[in-house]
């Protein structure tokens, strides 16, 4: 799950609007009254429950003595190292709780439905931490969140009872069958495709559907219904059983399969259309169920409007009723006829697709159409007959550890294919005046090959638009410098128009130590790889990057090139830096390796050494000799582009600035990057007051343990009447200059 960001939501509200339209021109005008006095319904308790929401989240806000009576489920509760973590209800909501102790959670699972009264302290809900990244703001509002509390007591008041408690003790007996499937692959893959349950599936696993564009088939879509739902109908007519009585009893079966997996977006939309599909009413379409449904969803549920499950649902539904409502009018004649519909719709795919997650697999449409022929004749018969190993003697067994191991061969061919670097697109985050442009386009052509038969010359005109359209980011004429949130570490991103030059200082990271992480059995490497793959590498696909000019590591720090192997592995980078006399430090030497098996030229760097990138001037002032202190070795880099001026000082701290200021290195700046994200061993007052900024950004970590940025360091800063930004309080930070204009700097937390 991910939510929705500014600017796709409008994009989303065009294309329900239609439906509006098109009740205009229909002759029965009670569908337009209900239409309208839904869309009314629907606005009004939209801002009540934003009205809400706002009060209570910030009636609670960063209060430390919180009191509330709760219910919960202790099934609910997922445990993590020596912790849990879950949701509880009260009458105005759900709240996340955290840090909830293990060994009551096991006390807790022998009910199925308790109500607590819990102790602690109220936790803020951030924005994003980059641009069109992960909203958790909008996440919570979503899914119903007011906000989380850091538990500190929990005391248990009783249990409940009554048909929800019934309901739900029958729900987890289902699970816990599940679970003891002999084969415990097969258990896991039961769990995600048929219970909605993804906690026990690797992330790994997870990472391969998303980068493939099959993670529909982990979210109970409606293509899981409609398989189920022919399968059950294929048994009715083989009992003899009549059509009519067959629909009303798939129908009860599938209201029951939804309430035990709890009914998600993509469930309900499909359910909901199927219900509506056995009303006598034959002038109702596909597209009217459609839009009914988005509209009941939203009248009780406003806020998933932000919620991705629930765009992606019912978008790529109505572009599969609008090519069936719409047939194209191909010529009978021409050998290429055949090719016309997917590459049509696979044009429309990557559209919606990439406006999620800006990098696209461009053969996802193949891949889906052979997972959904491998999981209706294979997958899903084999999943429904590992359920009934109850009913098997034991000795049988045996059959489901093949199974497995067969299964586990299958999926980890899926990985390899995931990880085959030459299918993936970086398309980057569309302007909202290109997405309107692109589906302006998208309509024409629709309505055009309605009323004319499709030529080649009109369908390579329609490829060609859509193609300059979607690569925008390719040919955009703006130009940007950005200092990535990547929480406690260093990553600033420089691009000049047309991403003719694009380069990259420092990579974020994790720190870990030997005695351990926090996070189990994870390896530093894998701690590093998922922390690039959630924070570094979004925001970069996000501004279309997919190759860098030069990736510059300051010094070798593990906040600072933790991510180096993932940019590595994922981007073409043609260049590497390092300052010289560092490359023998261990922490570079798998980035080494992995520059010499990938062919990026290594260079190292002293002070002195200047390059011109295609208008972005970069000129290395530090380090001009070998320092014993790792911090002081850091490369000190000024930046220079059109006239404004930004230094960058790693975690270089007083001795380096000293040096810099006797040099006369030390010339005014527009933009300082303090320094060893704002610590007390940098930014001097002498320093400071040399380079004048107009501007200092922290790139820090939200209360991380170093106590960063210190209170000094703030204290001179502002003496020196400047723009103070941290990454902890406005996300990403980033200048832009468009065609014509000047800069224009911006967060991601403002947007």
């Amino acid at each position: 799950m991910a939510c929705l960001q500014k600017g796709q939501s409008y994009v989303f509200m065009v294309l329900l609007l239609i439906w509006m339209f098109r009740l205009l021109w229909t002759k029965d005008k009670a569908w337009l009254v209900l239409a309208s006095l839904l869309f009314l319904l629907t606005s009004l308790n939209y801002f009540y429950q934003e009205k809400t929401y706002s009060y209570l989240s910030q009636g609670y806000h960063d209060q430390e003595n919180i009191c509330l009576d709760l219910k919960l489920d202790p099934h609910d509760i997922s445990v993590k190292g020596s912790r849990g973590y879950g949701l509880a209800h009260f009458p105005r909501g759900k709240i996340f709780l955290s840090h909830l102790d293990k060994d009551k959670i096991q006390e807790m699972k022998k009910a199925s439905l308790i109500r607590v009264r819990v102790k602690g302290e109220w936790k803020g809900v951030k924005g994003p931490e980059n641009f069109d990244s992960f909203d958790e703001q909008k996440f919570y509002k979503s899914q119903g969140l007011v906000g989380k509390l850091k538990v500190n007591e929990l005391e248990v008041l009783g249990e409940l009872l009554g048909l929800e408690a019934i309901l739900k003790s029958w729900k987890w007996k289902i699970y816990h069958y599940i679970e003891q499937v002999p084969g415990p692959f097969l258990s896991i893959l039961f769990q995600s495709f048929l219970l909605n349950d993804k906690s026990q599936l690797p992330e790994d696993f997870k990472r391969s559907f998303q980068q493939l564009g099959l993670m529909p088939f982990l979210a109970l879509s409606g293509f899981h219904v409609e398989v189920i739902a022919l399968e059950l109908r294929r048994l009715f007519y083989r009992l003899g059983i009549r059509r009519k009585r067959t629909e009303q009893v798939v129908l009860a079966l599938l209201l029951l399969y939804g309430s035990l997996v709890g009914w998600p977006i993509s469930m309900v939309r499909a359910v909901g259309m199927h219900a509506l599909s056995l009303l006598p009413i034959k002038s109702f379409t596909h597209f009217d169920r459609l839009a009914l449904m988005g509209g009941v969803i939203l009248l009780v549920k406003p806020f998933q409007l932000h919620s991705l499950s629930y765009i992606l649902s019912f978008a790529m539904t109505l572009i599969l009723i609008l090519l069936e409502e719409n047939p194209l009018r191909l010529d009978p004649h021409a050998y290429w006829k055949t090719l016309i519909p997917p590459c049509f719709l696979s044009i429309l795919t990557l559209f919606l697709t990439g406006q999620f997650f800006f990098r696209v697999n461009i053969l996802l449409m193949v891949w889906s159409a052979l997972f959904a022929v491998a999981f209706s004749y294979a997958l899903l018969p084999l999943l429904i007959f590992a359920s009934f190993y109850g009913l098997l003697d034991n000795r049988l067994w045996g059959i489901y550890s093949i199974v497995d191991r067969w299964l586990l061969i299958f999926f980890d061919q899926i990985k390899k294919i995931a990880d085959w670097p030459y299918a993936y697109w970086v398309m980057g985050k569309l302007p909202l005046c290109i997405d309107l442009l692109f589906l302006t386009v998208i309509l024409f052509f629709l309505v055009y090959w309605g009323k004319n038969r499709v030529r080649l010359s009109s369908f390579m005109s329609f490829f060609c638009l859509s193609f300059l359209l979607l690569n925008y980011n390719h040919w955009s004429l703006k130009a940007s410098m950005i200092m990535l949130n990547v929480h406690q570490g260093d990553a600033f991103l420089a691009y000049t128009p047309a991403k003719r030059k694009t380069v990259l200082i420092d990579t974020g990271g994790v720190l870990a130590y030997k005695g351990g992480s926090g996070e189990g059995a994870l390896s530093y490497e894998e701690l590093n790889r998922r922390h690039a793959n959630r924070y570094l590498l979004p925001a970069l696909f996000r501004e279309g990057i997919s190759r860098l000019d030069i990736l510059i590591l300051t010094h070798p720090d593990a906040d600072h090139i933790g991510g180096a192997l993932s940019v590595m592995e994922t981007l073409a980078v043609r260049e590497l830096w390092i300052s010289k006399g560092s490359e023998g430090d261990p922490n570079y030497r798998a980035i080494l390796d992995k520059a010499k098996e990938k062919a990026v030229l290594v260079r190292l760097l002293s002070s002195g050494q200047e390059v011109n990138l295609a208008g972005l001037d970069i000129k290395v002032i530090s380090p001009d000799r070998f320092y014993q202190e790792k911090n002081e070795q850091s490369i000190v880099s000024r930046f220079n582009y059109k006239g404004l001026r930004c230094l960058l000082m790693g975690d270089a701290g007083v001795e380096v600035e000293n040096n810099l200021i006797q040099k006369g290195q030390a010339g005014a700046v527009d933009i300082l990057k303090v320094g060893h994200h704002g610590s007390n061993s940098s930014s001097s007052q002498a320093f400071v007051d040399a380079i004048h900024p107009k501007e200092a950004w922290i790139s820090v970590g939200e209360n991380n343990r170093y106590g960063h940025p210190k209170q000094e360091v703030l204290e001179v800063l502002k003496k020196a009447n400047c723009r103070i930004r941290q990454t902890a309080k406005e996300g990403a930070v980033r200048i832009d200059w468009f065609a014509g204009m000047g800069p224009i700097v911006s967060n991601s937390r403002d947007r």
